[in-house]
C-alpha cells in the first residue's frame, strides 16, 4: 500500500477505522490486480489485441477518479 494512500485513507476517514479499510482496499487491488490479467486475456483472444482492454482500462480510471473526487469526508475538520 502506498503511503500516499494510507494517509489519504486516514485523513479521510479518521484512524478509528483505518486499518480496516488499509486491509479492505489492500484486499481489492489485489484481488483487482489478479482479475486484470484474465480479463486482459479474454479480451484479447475475442478481439485479437489488447487495445479494448487498453480503452477500457482507461475509462474505467476516468471514472474513479471522478468518484475519488466526490467523496466527502465523514469527518470534516473544523
Amino acid at each position: 500500500m502506498a503511503p500516499v494512500s494510507s494517509a489519504w485513507i486516514g485523513e479521510v476517514f479518521g484512524e478509528k477505522i483505518l486499518g480496516g479499510l488499509l486491509g479492505l482496499s489492500g484486499f481489492i487491488h489485489f484481488v483487482g490486480s489478479a482479475l486484470g490479467i484474465y480479463i486482459f486475456t479474454i479480451i484479447n483472444s475475442i478481439y485479437g489485441t489488447y487495445y479494448p482492454a487498453f480503452l477500457m482500462s482507461f475509462v474505467l480510471a476516468l471514472i474513479i477518479l471522478v468518484f475519488c473526487y466526490l467523496i466527502k469526508s465523514p469527518n470534516p475538520k473544523i
